[in-house]
């Protein structure tokens, strides 16, 4: 009884769809007509009569009148494209038809935002800005919320501090005229480089200027070029008329290991004066190719922006130490010059120059990266550079006398530059140079951005002139020394090509012009 029930339901079910599909394949039929004779009627109205099972419908095309009991029929449908029968073709793309976000490119469509297709032409930038000579579908263009920039130059200016050059022994000291200056006596004071030559800060500036090559804006090109300002720590010392106070050299003998010292100035003796300069510069310059990882979107609170980089690094350090003194002998006093006792008025002038030059040549990797949030910007860069650094090594030394009764007179060497010593010198040496940055930065507008930030750069393995100082010095190879041409004794003072580290930190304050 049961499964009567449920034939006779699914025999009126099917009745039903039965009838609904006629009545549609009747009103596409009907519509087909309407359309064809439309296209083929040069002139008038056409009429299409159709049956169906609810009796005749009648439809007029064009100006005729329509019962109001008639069914409302669609417009009708264009011909088949080419004409004639047979399955109907789709008309061509429109070439401004574009592929949606999520969809795939294919043949005869451009590409959406973020998508290029085979052999298409990208439409937007990172930032979905329509590129130039493009036009999108206007649905397809997503909120533009920032200029993306193709160029940018950024200036510094820069307060940084060096490491402190030192010197193994004081280079000027004063005393009772009994010790003369001489070091461990307990009358003698250090005038000059008793301790690190500690320098201000050095002003300077760094110029940045890159470009992005192409059209996604992910591989571009940088150039950084820096320099400090050349600073000068001066030590100058002189007595009064009567040679008040005393003052003078001070070194180590090689030949006994005991302190001794030539004297500058000695009271009612000579007069005297000295000057101690340590003066020093740095610059550089590096060419970097940028490859952009990870860009945010600048929608987003917090939009993070991450290049790594890869390039060539030059750095250069320049240094030099110089120690000149001045006596004039009084008549009546006497000079010990060239291995002879010369007798007064005179002057006596000695010099010692330590001038060292460090070039930095190598590759160098490292990152960039930017956080910000609204107007405010967060950075930290670093880079590690690898190569060779070249030093180059000069030390210069000269004595010299003239006077009433003296025949002027010039000889190499002062007290710490000797014949041992005297000269250029060249090594190379592996060097590394790490650098870190680490800031804060503010858009005043969406294309300028000021900014500040703490700055460490670390040189290994350079020459700097007080570590060149060799304090033994054997009096027999000093042209004002009363041993002076006796001979014998160890060939000191010698050169040392003492190698340390150096470094720079500081404060920048910047401006970046994005275009």
């Amino acid at each position: 009884m049961r499964n009567g029930f449920h034939a006779a339901s699914a025999r009126r079910f099917a009745a039903r769809w039965s009838i609904s599909l006629s009545r549609c394949t009747v009103l596409m039929i009907a519509l087909v007509a309407a359309g064809q004779a439309a296209a083929q009627s040069p002139s008038g109205p056409a009429r299409v009569r159709v049956s169906t099972p609810e009796g005749e419908l009648i439809q007029t095309a064009g100006g005729g009148q329509v019962s109001p009991n008639t069914p409302i029929i669609p417009p009708p449908l264009p011909a088949p494209v080419g004409g004639g029968a047979g399955p109907m073709e789709m008309p061509p793309m429109d070439p401004g038809m574009m592929a949606g976000p999520g969809m795939m490119a294919g043949p005869g469509m451009m590409a959406g935002p973020g998508m290029v297709g085979p052999g298409q032409v990208p439409m937007f930038d990172p930032y979905g800005r329509p590129l130039p000579g493009t036009n999108p579908h206007p649905m397809f263009v997503p909120p533009v919320p920032e200029y993306f920039p193709c160029y940018w130059v950024t200036t510094e200016y820069f307060l940084w501090k060096i490491r402190s050059d030192r010197s193994p022994i004081p280079l000027l000291t004063t005393g009772a005229t009994a010790t003369v200056g001489i070091l461990g006596q307990p009358t003698t004071v250090p005038l000059a480089g008793d301790e690190r030559f500690k320098h201000d800060a050095f002003s300077g500036f760094r110029i940045t200027a890159g470009a992005w090559m192409d059209p996604n804006y992910r591989i571009g090109i940088e150039g950084v070029g820096f320099t400090t300002e050349r600073r000068q720590l001066s030590t100058f010392v002189a007595s009064d008329p009567l040679g008040i106070p005393t003052f003078a050299r001070p070194f180590i003998d090689a030949n006994t290991q005991t302190q001794s010292s030539l004297p500058v100035s000695i009271p009612l003796e000579r007069t005297g004066s000295a000057a101690v300069v340590n003066d020093s510069q740095s610059f550089g310059f590096e060419g970097n190719l940028l490859v952009n990882v990870f860009r945010g979107r600048p929608d987003c609170k917090w939009s993070l922006n991450f290049n790594m980089l890869g390039g060539f690094r030059y750095f250069n350090l320049t240094e030099s130490l110089n120690i000149a003194t001045n006596s004039n002998v009084f008549d009546g006093g006497f000079q010990n010059f060239d291995g002879f006792l010369i007798a007064g008025p005179l002057s006596l002038f000695t010099e010692d120059n330590f001038f060292v030059r460090n070039q930095f040549y190598g590759g160098q990797l490292g990152f960039q990266s930017t956080l910000r949030n609204g107007r405010w910007a967060f950075l930290f860069n670093s880079k590690l550079a690898l190569g060779v650094m070249h030093q180059e090594i000069e030390n210069y030394g000269v004595s010299a006398i003239s006077g009433l009764t003296t025949i002027p007179a010039r000889l190499p060497g002062g007290i710490l530059v000797q014949s041992t010593n005297l000269g250029q010198f060249n090594q190379d040496s592996f060097s590394l140079i790490p650098e870190v940055q680490a800031g804060v930065g503010y858009y005043l507008t969406q294309n300028i951005y000021v900014f500040a930030a703490y700055n460490f750069i670390y040189v290994t393995n350079v020459v700097r002139p007080g570590d060149q100082i060799d304090p033994l010095v054997n009096p027999a190879v000093v042209p004002t020394s009363p041993s002076y041409g006796t001979g014998g004794g160890p060939n000191r003072p010698s050169a040392l090509l003492a190698e340390t580290d150096f470094w720079l930190q500081g404060i920048n304050f910047g401006i970046n012009i994005r275009f």
